[in-house]
């Protein structure tokens, strides 16, 4: 990962999966851990069986959103997470576009993208539809002060991980 572009995930393409995000009433962003892919987090898009539902899955460059792990400080991982936050608020803003409403939009990360999905939620706190974080967490190093300012209001939150997890304390 090179540190001289400012929105490395600029040229990271978009595959979509489910119903046509103009035909839909709701809509998953789907986004993929270090290594992963869109095409992964599309097909357990499909194995959760939302019929009726947009898929939306970014494929970061490289396979990977930021450089480093989701403890180290949050700057180490610029601009890097800069440009996947900006993803995803281009793919909110696209659905918006399609009028789907915010509490019809679900954020799916699993890992890297877990942490991602819990990342912009806190940053931009209001109803969503779902947040599934599978093997995820905050990010800062651990001892941070993880307290935001701002509401969830009724988004339903399914976190979840295994023990012991080698990455996840």
């Amino acid at each position: 990962m090179s540190g001289k572009n400012t929105d490395p995930h600029l040229e990271g393409g978009i595959l979509t999966g489910g119903r046509a995000l103009r035909e839909a009433s709701r809509a998953m962003i789907l986004l993929h851990g270090r290594g992963g892919s869109a095409t992964e987090m599309i097909r357990l898009g499909q194995d959760l069986g939302l019929r009726g539902t947009a898929m939306l899955a970014p494929q970061a460059v490289d396979r990977s959103w930021y450089p480093n792990g989701f403890l180290a400080p949050i700057t180490s991982n610029e601009p890097w997470l800069n440009s996947a936050m900006k993803r995803i608020r281009e793919l909110l803003t696209l659905c918006a576009e399609c009028e789907i409403p915010m509490k019809q939009i679900s954020l799916v990360g699993f890992a890297q993208g877990a942490c991602l999905a819990l990342e912009y939620i806190v940053r931009y706190p209001q109803e969503y539809g779902a947040v599934i974080a599978f093997t995820g967490g905050l990010l800062g190093p651990l001892g941070s002060d993880l307290a935001r300012p701002g509401s969830l209001g009724g988004t339903s939150v399914l976190l979840s991980s295994g023990d012991p997890d080698q990455y996840v304390p």
